[in-house]
C-alpha cells in the first residue's frame, strides 16, 4: 500500500519516515540523515587507517605516503628497540642446562675491553640442530652441530641491533 503511494508522490515517503522517527520537520530529518551518513563514512575511514601492531623504530620504509597499500605487502620494517633479542648457539652438551623462561647473564661487547652485563630470559630453543654459522670465530667451533636459542634482553639504550654478545649459563 505504502509502495504504491510512494511511487505517486516520492515526498510522501520522507513524510512517512519522519512520522516513524518522530521527526516533526524536514530539517530535523535532514540533520538525522546527515549524522547517519557521517557515522558510516567515519567507520569506513577508520578501516582505512594503517596502524603498527607494535611500538618501535622504523628501520626501513618499503612504501611512501600516497601509494596503494595491498594486503600482504609490507609497508615498513619496525623493530621494538626496548627489548632486544640475542640469538646464541649452544652445543648439545650445554642444551640440558637451558630451559624456556630461564634467566641468564648476557654480556654485550662494545669493543675493546668494554662490556656490559644484562639479565635476559630464554624465550625460544630450537628443536633441531644445525651447522654452526660462519660468523663463529674458530674453525673448531664451526665443525660442531649447535642449537639456536633466543634470549630477550631489556634495552637500557646502549644495546643496538646487530651487536655482538655472549651468555653465561
Amino acid at each position: 500500500m505504502i509502495d504504491s503511494y510512494v511511487q505517486k508522490d516520492p515526498t510522501a515517503f520522507c513524510s512517512y519516515q519522519d512520522y516513524l522517527l518522530g521527526v516533526e520537520t524536514f530539517q530535523e530529518f535532514c540533520l538525522l540523515r546527515s549524522k547517519s551518513i557521517r557515522g558510516q563514512l567515519e567507520g569506513q575511514l577508520a578501516k582505512c587507517r594503517i596502524c603498527s601492531p607494535i611500538e618501535g623504530t622504523v628501520l626501513a620504509k618499503y612504501a611512501q605516503a600516497g601509494e596503494l597499500a595491498v594486503a600482504g605487502k609490507p609497508l615498513m620494517k619496525v623493530a621494538d628497540v626496548n627489548n632486544i633479542h640475542l640469538k646464541a648457539y649452544l652445543v648439545s652438551s650445554q642444551l640440558p642446562q637451558v630451559k624456556l623462561g630461564q634467566k641468564v647473564k648476557v654480556y654485550a661487547d662494545f669493543g675493546g675491553d668494554e662490556k656490559r652485563e644484562y639479565e635476559g630470559t630464554v624465550t625460544w630453543i630450537s628443536d633441531r640442530s644445525e651447522f654452526t654459522p660462519k660468523n663463529i670465530v674458530t674453525s673448531d667451533d664451526r665443525a660442531n652441530m649447535v642449537y639456536a636459542i633466543k634470549i630477550a634482553v631489556p634495552n637500557d639504550g646502549y644495546l643496538k641491533i646487530g651487536m655482538y654478545g655472549g651468555i653465561k649459563l
